[in-house]
């Protein structure tokens, strides 16, 4: 029995450096890359003239939570992603000025410094509050399919898969949906994010899961009134 647990495990790790490197090397090989402001090319998920809804799902830590999650910009500067579930219980309220995202409230069973970092890591990436303002590299692989490279030292990169649609007024100027984000540290794979009809005016859908001792589970679906 022993042996066989290790034989297991050891076949284990193989199956998952051999799937980690899989996933990684398609991005090894982009070609034709140019630089490109974030901002200019993608419709943020926060807007400034009213409050985005979603009904939400999270798992973590064996614990399935259902509710909505407000997305408000509450002045010039500031924006507040609130989770509330069916029962009318806030679990938290994040602040969002700029670049920093502070907890204002986490309900005290998910009040861990771990989880609230994976919570503010995933939602920042959800709702692109990851690449605003960035600088990324547009590339392309043999396939012709286009992707977003966002490079933050200490070997970690993001890449978001993209899709060509609205056409603007000018032909060299268009709008780029984003239909997957991967997010590594070297070789490993840490959260991934798939949206469903990406728009000008949000996504429809979208389900992210992060990886790693704290696994988690999301859900987004916005309420359109």
């Amino acid at each position: 029995m022993q042996q066989y647990l290790k034989n297991y495990l050891l076949l284990s790790s193989i199956c998952c450096m051999f799937f980690s490197s899989c996933a990684i090397s398609k991005y090894q090989k982009l070609t034709n890359c140019t630089t490109i402001v974030a901002d200019s090319i993608i419709t943020p998920i926060i807007k400034s003239d009213n409050i985005v809804k979603f009904n939400t799902t999270i798992d973590v830590l064996k614990n399935h939570l259902t509710g909505i999650v407000l997305v408000k910009q509450t002045d010039s500067v500031t924006a507040h992603i609130v989770f509330v579930t069916e029962l009318g219980m806030k679990m938290f309220d994040f602040e969002v000025k700029g670049d920093s995202m502070n907890a204002h409230y986490v309900f005290e069973p998910l009040n861990k410094p771990a989880i609230i970092t994976v919570l503010k890591e995933n939602f920042r990436n959800i709702l692109l509050l990851n690449i605003k303002g960035k600088v990324l590299n547009k590339c392309t692989n043999k396939s012709k399919q286009t992707y977003l490279k966002l490079s933050l030292g200490n070997r970690q990169n993001t890449y978001l898969k993209i899709e060509k649609s609205v056409a603007l007024e000018h032909l060299d100027k268009t709008t780029f949906h984003i239909v997957e984000q991967e997010t590594y540290h070297g070789k490993r794979l840490n959260s991934k994010v798939i949206y469903n009809n990406m728009s000008n005016e949000g996504f429809a859908k979208a389900r992210a899961k992060q990886y790693g001792l704290i696994k988690f589970y999301f859900e987004l679906n916005t309420i359109t009134e």
